[in-house]
């Protein structure tokens, strides 16, 4: 986890997904885009491809077809779907 994503954390304790959305917004926290996160389902900033809100792992593939997974101590677990 490095300094953004332990910042993003804060936010999330302090006032949930939301806090962390308004704070990405606001130029507060570094993020890549916004992308569709299962778990949260519904579309939230992606950042070193994972979710800033929930830190499942997040990969866009070819058409819709994505990887999503989660880390469990340090190791990334993947599962493939598609829409």
């Amino acid at each position: 986890m490095d300094k953004n994503e332990k910042k993003a954390y804060k936010y999330y304790e302090s006032g949930g997904c939301h806090a962390v959305i308004d704070a990405c917004n606001s130029g507060k926290l570094k993020y890549d885009n916004y992308g569709f996160c299962e778990p949260c389902e519904i579309e939230q900033p992606i950042y070193d491809d994972a979710c800033l809100v929930c830190g499942t792992i997040y990969i866009k593939k070819k058409g819709s077809e994505k990887l999503t997974g989660y880390e469990y101590m340090g190791v990334r677990y993947y599962k493939q779907t598609g829409y």
